[in-house]
């Protein structure tokens, strides 16, 4: 998952945040939003938007078919998944700005102005509403299964659990913070919303990453402080080596591989 993530978003992250900063300056110097570079940096800040909310939706539907087939769900599995997922979030962000982009010039786009809006909207939920429900029903199959599945099934099921456990953070601040701009300018009446320069709504995505590295920072922080500071009991087994009397899940499982491997 780390390595989608550096693949599939975090590059559309980066180019966010600059195309964002970048369109200020623009707008800064020119004072014109209809100046051809701002049109072609502003395709940029759509595609780079959808294609991050594609990836945490791509990474919750790969969560979804884990759950289902825990048994069965292998590495293979995994990467032949994420390709597909990952195609298809690509052909779908480069579809959402071409349409977005296009729709303004072509009549027959017009009714469906509010198409790319709602899209966003949706996928933001659709993110957000699975990624609990997964959470919750793995944690229940963790419990139930506890004694009925083999080690590797339950392997799966945590797995699933620390992704979803991961990923949540991100998806609420993303969801509640991203589209604000958006619907801020929804809700503005629009003879003031006209003399307000677009780039000025796109600081809630800029927030937003804020705040997700402002997260992972403190989280990062804890976990290394509270491993420092856990002292683990040790017992002496009959060769009168020291070994742990408690086993985190993820030292058990890769204690486990290890001796697998």
């Amino acid at each position: 998952m780390k390595m989608y993530l550096l693949v599939c978003a975090l590059p559309f992250t980066i180019s966010l945040n600059f195309a964002t900063i970048f369109l200020s300056i623009v707008y800064l110097i020119h004072h014109d939003e209809k100046v051809f570079l701002f049109e072609i940096v502003r395709n940029v800040v759509t595609i780079s938007s959808q294609q991050i909310r594609n990836s945490l939706f791509v990474i919750v539907i790969e969560r979804i078919f884990a759950t289902i087939w825990f048994k069965k769900y292998r590495f293979s599995s995994k990467g032949s998944m994420f390709f597909w997922l990952s195609v298809f979030s690509y052909f779908w962000a480069i579809l959402y700005t071409s349409y977005s982009a296009t729709m303004p010039y072509i009549p027959a786009f017009r009714p469906f102005a509010m198409a790319p809006l709602w899209i966003m909207f949706t996928t933001h939920f659709i993110t957000f509403i699975l990624c609990p429900v997964l959470h919750y029903l793995n944690q229940r199959m963790y419990k139930l299964f506890a004694y009925q599945i083999n080690l590797q099934s339950r392997h799966q099921i945590f797995e699933n659990i620390k992704v979803l456990k991961f990923i949540f953070p991100p998806i609420l601040i993303y969801t509640f913070l991203a589209p604000s701009g958006s619907l801020l300018r929804l809700a503005t009446p629009q003879e003031f919303y006209i003399n307000v320069p677009y780039c000025s709504f796109l600081i809630f995505y800029n927030l937003g990453f804020l705040l997700i590295m402002i997260q992972q920072i403190f989280e990062n922080r804890e976990n290394t402080v509270f491993a420092k500071s856990a002292t683990v009991p040790t017992v002496t087994n009959a060769f009168g080596k020291q070994l742990p009397a408690a086993l985190t899940n993820d030292r058990y499982f890769q204690d486990l591989k290890q001796q697998w491997h």
